[in-house]
């Protein structure tokens, strides 16, 4: 069943989609008509089945059916520091990360991150990597869309980890910890940041500043991945952890 995201909550039982691209999705991909039945995702993260009422060129109109029960919110809130990797290779990134939960991902420039962007590029990219992430949410079922920042500085980067719970340097020289360490105190984790460098790694200054915020460096083990599947390996381990990568149901 196709997927919507709406911006603001859906109350009461009348529900207008008023979005062209997706007015264009229903009635010329879809070919919907009146008694079609689509998911709707309001900004409060519940999804309802919605029935098409009547087609009209600047809007949709439909009926709620029924609320679905389900929910497959991520239990644990990650966020993806990314430095920008080369080519299209943050397209995949945004779009696995959005499957595996990720709740959202925070482009940044490094010393060592080897593509440069003027303003107007960074726009055009941030654009089409939220356009990827509503696509993927859609397919994976999610009830929302990851938030994809504008590109920062390192500096930036930096000031914004003292947000977190706690925040993970995937650091390749790093030899002792692993991500187990997370499962000692997981009750009180209510966000956390999992920090990507560029293809050329960080500097060692860059690794102090980082570790000086707080951060813990983490080993996945003793393979060196690409920059683009360091972060996948990372969030499909902690959701494991918490328990959101287990038998749907499980309880565990």
């Amino acid at each position: 069943m196709h997927r919507i995201f709406f911006r603001n909550p859906i109350l009461g039982g009348r529900v207008a989609v008023e979005d062209s691209a997706e007015i264009k999705h229903l009635s010329k991909v879809l070919r919907a008509e009146p008694g079609h039945m689509f998911e709707a995702c309001d900004s409060d993260g519940k999804v309802f089945v919605v029935e098409i009422v009547s087609i009209e060129d600047n809007a949709i109109w439909g009926k709620v059916v029924s609320r679905m029960k389900e929910s497959v919110s991520a239990k644990a809130v990650v966020d993806l520091f990314q430095a920008l990797p080369k080519k299209n290779n943050m397209d995949l990134i945004v779009q696995k990360n959005t499957e595996l939960g990720i709740n959202s991902i925070k482009p940044y420039v490094s010393s060592r991150t080897i593509v440069k962007i003027d303003e107007k590029n960074s726009v055009k990219k941030t654009e089409r990597w939220r356009r990827i992430a509503k696509e993927a949410a859609k397919q994976s079922k999610r009830a929302d869309i990851p938030r994809i920042s504008d590109t920062v500085s390192f500096r930036e980067m930096l000031l914004q980890l003292k947000e977190y719970d706690k925040s993970i340097l995937l650091y390749e020289n790093e030899r002792g910890n692993g991500l187990e360490l997370l499962e000692s105190n997981k009750e009180d984790l209510q966000r956390i940041a999992v920090i990507v460098g560029p293809e050329g790694g960080f500097s060692p200054d860059e690794v102090k500043e980082i570790q000086d915020c707080g951060s813990i460096s983490i080993s996945l083990g003793p393979r060196i991945l690409r920059t683009e599947t360091a972060g996948f390996a990372a969030l499909s381990i902690i959701q494991f952890l918490f328990g959101d990568m287990r038998g749907v149901g499980s309880g565990r």
